[in-house]
């Protein structure tokens, strides 16, 4: 199975090699960010389970998403603004279309992830995707928007027809949260 190693660069000399996960699954595409505290926050592919923790503490490990393990959440992105928000962006099916653009959140206030978000429906595939901040409320997205022809007589597989460079510019809004215990019902 494939693990996680890191070594560290300090005071001009490399550390040595140390391994931070032993088990029986994959791990797979990890990414780093920083958060405005200087935390190191990893995420990265562990099996069918998009995880992250904070600081290198596997102690506290966070499931972020769970699905059949497939290249497409393998392909993931992670972008993070200067006010800590973390967004994991990556191209897989919706119910509609062969691929659109997925993207999970993460409310550094709160410090939970939300819930998958459908960002784009279209019949073109989505791939290819880059991830960053544009100030701390908007996160920019750049990939490939391609027509894909599956076979015909002539052909054996499938063909792209046609590819275009997008842009995705998804606007965060404020949304109304209560406090836990904060509302009384009877």
């Amino acid at each position: 199975a494939h693990e996680l190693f890191k070594v560290a660069y300090q005071n001009g000399t490399w550390g040595s090699l140390q391994q931070l996960t032993a088990n029986q699954v994959p791990d797979d595409s990890p990414q780093m960010a920083i958060d405005p505290n200087g935390h190191i926050v990893l995420v990265w592919l562990q099996g069918n389970a998009l995880s992250s923790v904070v600081d290198f503490n596997f102690a506290n490990q966070q499931v972020v998403r769970t699905n059949e393990y497939s290249s497409n959440l393998g392909s993931f992105r992670l972008a993070n603004s200067s006010d800590g928000r973390l967004a994991v962006i990556w191209a897989e099916p919706s119910q509609q279309y062969s691929s659109d653009l997925w993207g999970i959140f993460y409310d550094p206030i709160f410090e939970v992830w939300g819930s998958s978000k459908q960002l784009t429906t279209d019949s073109e595939t989505e791939m290819e995707t880059a991830a960053t901040f544009f100030s701390t409320n908007q996160l920019v997205a750049l990939y490939d928007r391609v027509d894909i022809a599956v076979g015909n007589t002539n052909q054996i597989g499938s063909v792209i027809t046609n590819a275009d460079l997008y842009v995705l510019q998804y606007q965060f809004t404020n949304n109304l949260a209560l406090v836990a215990n904060s509302l009384m019902v009877s």
